[in-house]
């Protein structure tokens, strides 16, 4: 050895002499080993938080070469167990380390608890890394922490902290409630669920006295623990050779206890101790341990009121879900004979269960070797769980049925007790919008809103769901709900339902569909449900009664019109006139809620679309209809009544139940009225008239014609086999789009097609005399194009792009032919669209070069604010008051200060739908009970019309499947739960309001944007009496003002003036609280009343308001002081004195009586009394007039003087004569006096 290392030697050996005499902690480095320093100390995200490492903390250190990052760091076992991660009083010891470049990479699972976010510190955390850490790195060379360092979390980095040495630390156990059969790992063993550090480390460190205090006591028999073990963290007692039998023959009234002063040590050197003496007894009933003074008890099993075919895993075991605690674990414990409380019955046959397991959070129960068949049950079978039912989970929460439960299958599902599956409510017509995309419809229902995606069905469900088309049938592949919606998937199946459905498709939805969604609801369609495509949208069809009418009068129909030739009424444009003995007038109800008539009624468009004929009103013979455009709730009017519709009506169609038409009738619109439908029988009956290869130019009409008997009033059918040549109107109409050839095909009904060619020829500049522009709107109007728009021409992305506006210009040839075209976006000039003002719009011709103009306004958006009036109209259409005229109960809120809309827009066509929903999403309603109501992607319970200059809201509550209005719902005759006292309705910044810029009978236009609200604002409903629902402006309270400083008078009733800010807050509300109600007393409504002299404090409290967020706002609390001083309360006196005398007014004096009750005498010649001269002269009694003034105290009394004859009396006696101050308030107003004589009897 060199002489270098003996002398190392013998310094470390005086060093550690040193350590030993003096109890210094001295820390030597071994031969090879370098002292590390740490540098930095980083946060990071844990990859193993999954297996509990939930902390990772990275030290960068002067090592090397420590490793890749994911390997383990090699360390000198035990040194590590000095580093820990402390949050307040928990402490974490590493559990892992890792080694990787320069860092030393620790892992931390919880401490007892506290709960870590996977890489997150907080402030206030410290790491601690002990002195005597070492380590080697990969090339083998040593590294020792040579001196304790301990690091701060300061909120957003590591800071080293100065320390000492910390004090041995230890953890008391912590020790479960019960200890169940399952802990008994033998009869001599048993391991109970503990804090501590999971090493399965074996046998712990203890003093041999410590097993002294682990024992089992039966009566006077001891059985003493051998050995403390640690198995998988739970701390393990031994009580080898004593003769207990833990496991097979415990009995009741065994106690197991652990004393107070228990110190164990794991192989980390973490001590483990038990500060207070701990025990467990035995109860034989619940098989299990249950420690002292605990209170045991346990939780009622909730099952799920509906089971079905897939809760079967197999034929012999069913899982039910219900609310045990997830574990996946397996067999449950409980006593051997509680599986005979468990039986599944059929008729007198039991099959009997076997095991009781958990799965999921499911009871499984096992029906083993019984003979039952789960998936092939039957109806009437019964599943019974008896009353008394007892089972424990390996957390010890025990599990408890109180009352029998008893499900009973009904052929499809399982129903507990009485519990009534829910019927599935169906919407009567389906929108183009419900197609979600080609395969995926989602249709308004009842059911609950969950966002659950795939329901839960037997497979054979599908196949109660289709679409078909003539013979062809596309099948259902998934059934979903999104939004409370029941979707369905036709995946694969070749059916296009958003771009591409045809009239006279039906989808079918068959009785006998069951699903169940994840809360265990079933919903169910117990009668077989149907919607007919329209062309556009869908509506159920209605099925025409089986109504024997050959035996009923016959009745007639005399004609179709389109206005009341009979009554005179003018809501309908179709009247059917009728030779009916009917006489009565119906009114505006629909009749075909008194006497079925819709099925009878069909309407179709000439291209085949259908109209769907919702109701009919009767006035004697006349039946007058409303029929909507297809794809929507919009009716048919004298603009949109489409030339070539054919409206029949088919035998045993009646007015009265008496009568009935025998045969089929059509009549088709030809554009000016309706008349009988006359058809061709065959195709030998019409033929094409317009020459073959006729030939047009691009943007030429050519209308089709058609020879055929001038009786014939049918419209033909009409297509095109190219319409990238040439397009043709469902009236026939051709229009030349490109060069090229295309054929036309013209056909009726089921008979022959007949065709010709027609050659499309390009337009030439030579061809075109003239350009201009064909509108019917006078002035275009449109916003100010805001300052960062960066499109290429501002009034097309307005009016063409986003209004839908078609912009047609009109060429007239040198040959006089007429051509309608386009205008395209090049066409259009340009002027400066971010300014308002008027402007002429030059559009230029591409083709001919010739140059149009059209007139336009940019204008600057309105800013809305509040609003002139918002209210509730009428009742909800189901209400029994509801009256013809109003709105059906829904929201009007009123906007003709700021909008000049002279349309109505309600959804028809895509801008509309569009801006309506626009509109929708910046409103959101909330009810007094805290429920919400707001569009989202998936759910849109509020609906909006703008109805000129108002906008009307409609909302569907939760349990609905259609908006309703105020009033009573007629089927069960509770309130509509929306515009009631307290509701609230918001309008959010942002919401736009929309202006329809078109022709005198707005029938031709677009919409722009008018206005947007700049700012939120609240309504509330402050008054709901079932009658009618008030609303006014909701403003939220910022503060209140108050004096600090009120004096009152005894006997005074004062306000105490507590003012809301801002000063036109509606909400909050005041409480108020006197210090001394001996002083002042105050009321719910703020007024002070004074009690007695003196000072107290009045104590005012603001609450109910909310912030921005909804959420509450604290309280905002003020006091006033409040000084009450004595007022006066009553102002008395009379003297008597002689005829003719002089008055010495200091020798007279009144009584001044104060609220507090206390008086005081006042001569009449002191300063503060005013009083009136006194007559001396007339005999008798006379009142004078007092007034007595005190500071700030002011009363006025009356002095009644008698004047008496000389030589009678004693001329200055004083009689007292009360009146209060109100009595001579009125007797004395001002400088008015009023004098009372008397005469001396």
């Amino acid at each position: 050895m060199s002489k270098t290392k003996k002398v190392f030697l013998l310094l470390l050996s005086v060093c550690f002499a040193v350590s030993l005499i003096f109890g210094v902690s001295i820390v030597g480095i071994t031969e090879g080993e370098t002292s590390v320093s740490i540098t930095k100390v980083t946060t990071t995200e844990s990859p193993f938080a999954n297996n509990g490492f939930t902390m990772r903390v990275d030290l960068t250190t002067s090592a090397v070469n420590l490793g890749s990052g994911t390997e383990n760091l090699d360390y000198v076992s035990g040194t590590q167990s000095k580093i820990t991660y402390t949050r307040g009083s928990a402490f974490s010891v590493v559990g892992a380390i890792h080694g990787g470049g320069t860092n030393v990479i620790l892992y931390f699972k919880n401490p007892s608890g506290i709960t870590f976010e996977n890489g997150v510190s907080e402030k206030g955390d410290v790491l601690t890394v002990g002195s005597g850490f070492s380590f080697k790195n990969k090339d083998g060379e040593g590294y020792i922490v040579k001196d304790s360092i301990s690091f701060e979390f300061d909120g957003s980095s590591w800071q080293e902290k100065d320390i000492t040495e910390p004090p041995v630390q230890n953890t008391q156990i912590s020790w479960p409630d019960i200890i169940t059969f399952s802990d008994w790992n033998s009869d001599t063993e048993v391991r109970i669920p503990s804090n501590l550090e999971n090493n399965n480390q074996a046998q712990l460190t203890y003093s041999s006295d410590m097993l002294s205090l682990v024992k089992i006591t039966r009566g006077d028999q001891v059985f003493a623990c051998t050995h403390i073990y640690e198995w998988g963290g739970k701390i393990t007692f031994y009580f080898n050779n004593s003769g207990y039998a833990g496991k097979t023959a415990p009995q009741d009234g065994d106690v197991l206890s652990v004393g107070a002063g228990l110190s164990v040590t794991n192989k980390n050197g973490m001590e483990y101790v038990n500060n207070e003496a701990v025990s467990w007894i035995y109860n034989s009933a619940a098989s299990r341990w249950s420690k002292e003074g605990v209170e045991e008890q346990s939780v009622e099993i909730e099952l799920t009121d509906i089971l079905v075919k897939s809760d079967w895993q197999n034929n012999t075991e069913i899982r039910i879900p219900s609310n045990l605690q997830s574990n996946n674990q397996g067999p449950l414990e409980y006593d051997e004979n509680m599986v005979d409380l468990i039986k599944i019955a059929r008729g007198e046959t039991e099959y009997a269960c076997s095991h009781i397991y958990e799965w999921n959070g499911e009871l499984s129960l096992y029906f083993n070797d019984s003979g039952y068949t789960g998936l092939d049950s039957q109806k009437g079978d019964t599943l019974t769980i008896g009353a008394g039912l007892l089972v424990s989970n390996k957390n010890n929460i025990d599990y408890t049925v109180s009352e029998e439960i008893v499900y009973t299958f009904d052929g499809v599902r399982w129903v507990k007790g009485n519990i009534a599956v829910t019927e599935i409510i169906w919407p009567s017509l389906l929108a183009a919008g419900d197609w979600n995309s080609e395969t995926e419809v989602r249709i308004p229902s009842n059911l609950e809103k969950n966002n659950q995606a795939q329901l839960t069905y037997s497979s054979d469900m599908l196949s109660l769901v289709k679409i078909m088309r003539g013979d062809q049938v596309f099948a259902c592949t998934h059934i979903y709900e999104w939004g409370g919606k029941i979707t369905f998937y036709f995946n694969n199946s070749g059916y296009a339902g958003k771009t591409a459905p045809q009239s006279g498709d039906i989808l079918t939805v068959n009785a006998g569909l069951a699903v169940t969604n994840k809360n265990g609801i079933t919903y169910v369609t117990s009668e077989s449900v149907s919607w007919v495509c329209d062309g556009v949208g869908w509506v159920q069809p209605r099925e025409i009664p089986d109504r024997d009418y050959e035996n009923l009068n016959t009745i007639t129909i005399d004609s179709v019109t389109t206005v009341d030739t009979v009554g005179n009424k003018n809501d309908s444009i179709i009247y059917i006139n009728t030779t009916s003995s009917n006489k009565k007038d119906f009114g505006d109800d629909n009749y075909d809620d008194i006497y079925l008539m819709l099925p009878y009624i069909s309407f179709v468009y000439p291209n085949g679309n259908i109209g769907d004929v919702w109701c009919v009103r009767v006035n004697g013979g006349v039946a007058r209809l409303f029929i909507h455009e297809p794809g929507s709730q919009t009716n048919i009017n004298v603009n949109t009544l489409p030339e070539g519709g054919v409206l029949t009506i088919r035998a045993g169609f009646g007015i009265l139940e008496t009568e009935a038409l025998k045969e089929n009738v059509s009549f088709v619109y030809n554009g000016e009225s309706f008349v009988k439908l006359v058809a061709p029988k065959s195709s030998d009956d019409y033929s094409i008239a317009t020459p073959d290869k006729t030939v047009i130019k691009v943007g030429e009409d050519l209308k089709i014609e058609i020879n055929d008997d001038d009786k014939i009033t049918a419209y033909y059918r009409y297509s095109v086999d190219d319409a990238s040549i040439a397009t043709i109107s469902s009236l026939g109409v051709l229009r030349g789009v490109s060069e090229g050839t295309v054929t036309v095909s013209v056909w009726y009904g089921d008979l022959g097609v007949k065709t010709i060619t027609v050659v499309v020829e390009a337009l030439s500049q030579d061809d075109i005399e003239k350009f201009e522009i064909v509108t019917g709107i006078d002035i275009f109007k449109i916003p100010a194009a805001p300052s960062d728009w960066t499109g290429n021409n501002y009034f097309w992305e307005i009016v063409v792009a986003q209004g839908g506006y078609v912009l047609n210009g009109q060429y007239t040839l040198t040959n006089g032919t007429v051509i309608n075209v386009e205008i395209t976006e090049e066409e259009l000039g340009k002027v400066d669209f971010a300014v308002a003002g008027n402007y002429a719009l030059q559009i230029t011709d591409e083709l001919s070069g010739l140059i149009a103009e059209i007139e336009i306004v940019v204008y600057n958006y309105t800013d809305v604010g509040t609003y002139s009036s918002l209210g509730v109209s009428g009742y909800d259409v189901s209400d029994s008051r509801n009256q013809s005229g109003t709105w059906n109960g829904h929201m009007m809120v009123g906007m003709n200060q700021y909008s000049t809309n002279k349309r109505n827009m309600t959804g028809s066509g895509n801008f509309e739908l569009n801006a309506l929903k626009n509109i929708a999403k910046y409103i959101v309603y909330e009810r007094a009970d805290g429920t919400v109501y707001q569009n989202t992607d998936d759910d849109s319970p509020i609906s909006v019309w703008q109805v000129t200059t108002n906008l009307l809201v409609m909302i569907r509550p939760e349990g609905f499947t259609g908006t309703k209005g105020y009033g009573v719902v007629s089927e069960t005759g509770e309130k509509i739960p929306i515009y009631q006292k307290g509701d609230k309705i918001t309008f959010k910044a942002g919401m736009p309001i929309y202006l329809f810029v078109g022709n005198s009978t707005a029938t031709e236009g677009y919409y722009v944007m008018e206005g947007v609200r700049s700012s939120d604002v609240t309504y509330y409903c402050y008054e709901e009496n079932g009658e009618s629902s008030l609303w006014q402006l909701y403003v939220e309270y910022t503060d209140f003002t108050v004096n600090e400083n009120i004096e009152i008078e005894v006997n005074s009733a004062v306000p105490v003036g507590a003012s809301r800010v801002p000063a036109d807050a509606t909400t909050g509300e005041f409480s108020f609280k006197s210090s001394d109600t001996s002083i002042v007393t105050i009321n719910s409504t703020g007024t002070m009343v004074g009690l007695k002299t003196g000072t107290a404090t009045i104590t005012i409290t603001l609450t109910g308001g909310k912030d921005v967020n909804g959420n509450a706002l604290e309280p905002i609390t003020k006091t006033v002081r409040v000084t009450v001083v004595r007022g006066i309360e009553n102002i008395s006196g009379s003297i008597e004195v002689t005829q003719g005398s002089a008055l010495d007014l200091s020798q007279f004096s009144i009584t001044v009586t104060y609220t507090d009750g206390t008086t005081e005498k006042i001569p009449l010649n002191d300063r503060r009394i005013v009083l009136q001269n006194i007559d001396t002269e007339t005999l008798g009694d006379t009142t004078y007039n007092v007034l007595f003034t005190d500071g700030s105290m002011e009363g006025r009394g009356i002095l009644t003087v008698t004047v008496i004859a000389k030589g009678n009396g004693c001329g200055s006696a004083i009689d007292v004569v009360s009146f209060g101050i109100g009595a001579a308030l009125l007797l004395s107003a001002g400088a008015v006096l009023i004098v009372c004589r008397k005469k001396r009897q």
